[in-house]
């Protein structure tokens, strides 16, 4: 194994630490790796580096520890895009901040089992950096409440810009959106769809 491709697993695999808790059992602690990766994320980690599932397996169990702790950051750029959306992974990855229920009085708060169950959308995040980029937002809830909903998210830096152009220049927010879709080859978004309000 070369350190190119350890340094893509770990990166990898680190980035994708919430979506391989979210399969785990709900008594299992979060802080603390599995010993084994679920089918989706076998596959990607397979097809992202280049190697086969048994490999897969094998540097998850060498490297487990260092990725759970938080690893190490290398540019992966398109492999997301190649590999992770039809697998079901996204680079950007919108979780709660919570991997617990936050209602005072849940039983399985209580018992410290962690939330299971998820609903998993793909959806536009605005970005400085990148322009216009998809990305997952999962929301994880408790039992049989589930909240559903189309979203669009910005970052708080293209935020500010919108709002200081508004302001001063008397600019409109889907000159920006326009902007954003240059900033972003490829990627065709409708901003009269997005219906963004500030």
């Amino acid at each position: 194994m070369s350190l190119t491709f350890l340094l893509r697993f770990v990166t990898l695999a680190t980035l994708l630490k919430n979506d391989i808790i979210l399969v785990e059992p709900s008594l299992s602690p979060t802080s603390d790796p599995p010993f084994v990766l679920s089918p989706a994320v076998t596959t990607f980690l397979s097809a992202g580096c280049s190697i086969s599932p048994a490999e897969v397996n094998d540097a998850w169990s060498l490297l487990k520890d260092v990725i759970w702790s938080g690893g190490i950051t290398v540019d992966v750029g398109r492999l997301w895009e190649t590999h992770g959306t039809q697998r079901g992974v996204a680079e950007y990855l919108l979780y709660p901040p919570s991997h617990s229920c936050l209602h005072p009085n849940c039983q399985r708060r209580t018992k410290g089992m962690t939330l299971k169950k998820a609903a998993q959308t793909y959806v536009v995040l605005f970005t400085l950096t990148k322009g216009l980029c998809i990305v997952k937002s999962v929301h994880l809830y408790c039992q049989n409440s589930v909240q559903a909903a189309d979203h669009v998210f910005i970052e708080k830096s293209v935020i500010e810009l919108f709002r200081t152009a508004m302001d001063f220049s008397w600019t409109s927010a889907t000159v920006y959106v326009t902007k954003g879709q240059q900033l972003s080859p490829g990627r065709n978004f409708n901003p009269y769809v997005l219906r963004l309000k500030f």
